[in-house]
C-alpha cells in the first residue's frame, strides 16, 4: 500500500491538517481578530491595510516605457535592488555629460522583495529628477515586473500610484527604459554592485510595511518546516523518503525536480516502492504516477 505521507510528498501537497492550521492565521490577519504569530513576526489586529484603493477608471493612468537604446538624449539613470542573505538593498546611478557621475543607494527592511527594492529605487530616481528639475530624463531599469506593473492602469498598489502621480504631477519629461541585466552597460553594472552593496549596511534607510504577499511567504516557510519535521519523523514512506527526504518548498502541486535528476533505474524503483512492478516505458503512462523530464520526454 502507497502512504498517504509519500504520495503527499511526491504531488507536492502539503497535509490538510498542516495546511489549514496556518492559513487560519492568514484568515485572522484579514479579519483583523487578533495577535498572530507568523516565523517569529508578531501582527497586530489591524495593523495591515489590505484593502486596495479605490480610483475611477478616468483617473486611471499609465508609465509607458520602451526599449533602451545608445543614442538617448539627455539624464541617464540607471535604478537596481538586491536582495541577499535576507537582506534588501536599492540603487540609481545618474550619468550626466555637463555634472558627471552621481549615485544613491538605500538599505531596506528585510521584509521587503527585490521587486518592492526595485520599485524603491525609481521612486527615490523620481525624487532626485523632481528635486534637480532634470528633464528629459532617462530612467533605466533591468526589471521588467516593475516596468510592466507602472504601466498597468489597473495596478492599484499604493507604490504603484505614488510614483504614477509624481510622474504625473511633474512639469518636466521623464521616460521609462528597460535594459537587459548584466550585458555590459556601465550604469547598470554600477547600480547593480551599488544595490547589492548596501544589503550590508547595518543601517536601514528605508522601512516597507508589511503586507500580505509577504505574510503569505512566511505562512508558506511554516508550512513547509512542520511538514519537513512531519515526514523526518515518520515511519511511513521511508523508501521514498530514502530517495526524497526534503520537502520541496518552491516547487508545490508539482513533482520535485530531484526526481529530474534520478536515472530510470531509481525512477524505477521508485514506483516499484509505491505498490506495482514497473515495466517503464508502458507501466508508468498508465498509472496515477507520471514522471516528466525537463524536456518533456517520459
Amino acid at each position: 500500500m502507497v502512504s498517504t505521507e509519500a504520495l503527499q510528498v511526491l504531488a507536492g501537497i502539503p497535509p490538510i491538517d498542516i495546511y489549514l492550521k496556518h492559513i487560519k492565521k492568514l484568515h485572522n490577519i484579514k479579519m483583523g481578530q487578533s495577535e498572530v504569530s507568523i516565523h517569529g513576526l508578531s501582527i497586530q489586529p489591524n495593523s495591515i491595510n489590505i484593502r486596495k484603493p479605490f480610483i475611477h477608471s478616468w483617473n486611471k493612468t499609465t508609465l509607458n516605457w520602451t526599449l533602451f537604446s545608445d543614442n538617448l538624449q539627455g539624464t541617464l539613470i540607471y535604478t537596481d535592488g538586491s536582495k541577499m542573505n535576507n537582506q534588501v538593498g536599492g540603487a540609481f546611478v545618474v550619468l550626466e555629460q555637463d555634472r558627471g557621475t552621481c549615485f544613491q543607494k538605500y538599505r531596506i527592511s528585510n521584509s521587503a522583495t527585490v521587486f518592492m527594492a526595485e520599485l524603491v529605487a525609481i521612486d527615490k530616481a523620481i525624487d532626485f529628477v523632481i528635486l534637480h528639475a532634470i528633464s528629459p530624463a532617462n530612467i533605466i531599469s533591468d526589471s521588467r515586473s516593475v516596468l510592466l506593473a507602472l504601466a498597468n492602469p489597473n495596478n492599484l498598489d499604493p507604490s504603484i500610484i505614488r510614483i504614477k502621480n509624481k510622474v504625473k504631477n511633474y512639469n518636466g519629461q521623464v521616460r521609462l527604459f528597460w535594459i537587459k541585466a548584466h550585458a555590459g552597460h556601465m550604469g547598470n553594472e554600477r547600480a547593480d554592485e551599488l544595490a547589492k552593496e548596501t544589503t550590508n549596511s547595518p543601517t536601514i534607510d528605508i522601512t516597507i510595511d508589511i503586507n500580505l504577499q509577504y505574510i503569505k511567504k512566511l505562512i508558506k516557510k511554516e508550512i513547509t518546516a512542520e511538514w519537513q519535521d512531519r515526514w523526518s519523523n515518520s515511519n511511513k514512506g521511508r523508501e521514498v523518503f530514502a530517495l526524497l527526504p526534503q520537502i520541496n518548498e518552491k516547487s508545490p502541486r508539482v513533482l520535485a525536480p530531484e526526481l529530474f535528476a534520478l536515472g530510470i533505474d531509481q525512477r524505477r524503483c521508485m514506483v516499484e516502492a509505491l505498490g506495482h512492478t514497473c515495466t517503464w516505458r508502458g507501466c508508468c503512462r498508465n498509472k496515477v504516477i507520471l514522471f516528466r523530464t525537463p524536456s518533456g520526454r517520459t
